[in-house]
C-alpha cells in the first residue's frame, strides 16, 4: 500500500533540499566572481567553505537531499542517520540565530547576494527544523548525544583561529583575535557553546516527547549489542514518519 505520507515528506525534503543547494551555489558563484577579480581564486574557494553557514547548510542540503529518497533498509543505519538529522537541527538553529541577533546589521546584501542571503540564513534555519519537527521520524535521542554534537562546532572554532593566526583572516568578527584579543574570543566560544547546549537540549527535549506520541520507546540493549546501545521499538508509522 503506497504511503501517501511519506511520499509528501520526501517531496518536501527534496524541494527544501534544491533550494539549500541553490542557495550554496548562488554563493559559491558570487564568491568566485570576487576571486577572479581579485586574481586570488583559490583563496576565495577556501574562504567559502571556511564559513559555519556554509558548512552547515551543505550539511543540511545534504541531509534534505538522502531525505528525499526511500529509507535505508537496516535499522541501525536508518537510526544513525535520525541521530544525525537531529544535530542538524541545533547547527542550523544556531546559524539563523547568530546572524539575525549579531551579523544581520553589518551589511545590506542586494541582488543575487540578497537571494542566497536569504536562503542560507532564513530559508534552511526556519524551513529545515519545521520539516524534522512535522515530517522526519523521531529516534527517541539519549541526552548523552548532546556532549558529541558539541564537537563540530568547537572542531570549527579551533580550526578557524588555527587558520586566522597564521593567515589574519577570520570568517565572523567574534572569532577574531588579532582585534578581540583571545580572552574575548574564549567568551566568545563559551557563550556560544552555551547557546548550542541550550538548543540541543530543546531538541533531545522535542525529539523524546514527539517519539513518545508516535509510539516510539527505548528498550533494554538487546542481546548481542555492545554496550550503550540500544534498539528501538516503533508502533505502525505515523505521519511523522
Amino acid at each position: 500500500m503506497v504511503d501517501h505520507r511519506k511520499i509528501i515528506a520526501r517531496t518536501v525534503a527534496g524541494v527544501l533540499g534544491a533550494i539549500a543547494w541553490a542557495g550554496l551555489a548562488i554563493q559559491f558563484y558570487l564568491t568566485l566572481r570576487a576571486g577572479l577579480s581579485q586574481h586570488q581564486i583559490t583563496l576565495s574557494i577556501l574562504n567559502y567553505f571556511s564559513y559555519f553557514t556554509i558548512l552547515t547548510n551543505l550539511f543540511i542540503a545534504s541531509i534534505l537531499t538522502i531525505s528525499a529518497w526511500p529509507p535505508a533498509p537496516d535499522r541501525e543505519t536508518e537510526l544513525v542517520g535520525l541521530r544525525i538529522g537531529a544535530s542538524a537541527v541545533v547547527y542550523i538553529l544556531v546559524v539563523g540565530v547568530i546572524y539575525v541577533l549579531a551579523l544581520r546589521r553589518l551589511w545590506n546584501p542586494t541582488g543575487l547576494q540578497w537571494a542566497a542571503d536569504m536562503i542560507l540564513h532564513y530559508v534552511t534555519p526556519i524551513g529545515y527544523p519545521i520539516f524534522w519537527i512535522a515530517m522526519m521520524q523521531k529516534s527517541f535521542l539519549r541526552w548523552r548525544k548532546i556532549v558529541l554534537w558539541l564537537a563540530y562546532p568547537l572542531a570549527f572554532a579551533l580550526i578557524t583561529e588555527v587558520r586566522g593566526a597564521w593567515s589574519g583572516w577570520y570568517p565572523y568578527p567574534f572569532l577574531d583575535a588579532a582585534s578581540l584579543g583571545y580572552a574575548r574570543v574564549i567568551a566568545s566560544v563559551a557563550m556560544l557553546t552555551a547557546v548550542f547546549m541550550v538548543l540541543a537540549l530543546v531538541v533531545v527535549c522535542v525529539d523524546r516527547v514527539l517519539a513518545r506520541r508516535s509510539g516510539v520507546t527505548p528498550s533494554v540493549p538487546a542481546e548481542g549489542n555492545s554496550p550503550g546501545t540500544t534498539t528501538v521499538r516503533a508502533a505502525p508509522p505515523s505521519p511523522r514518519s
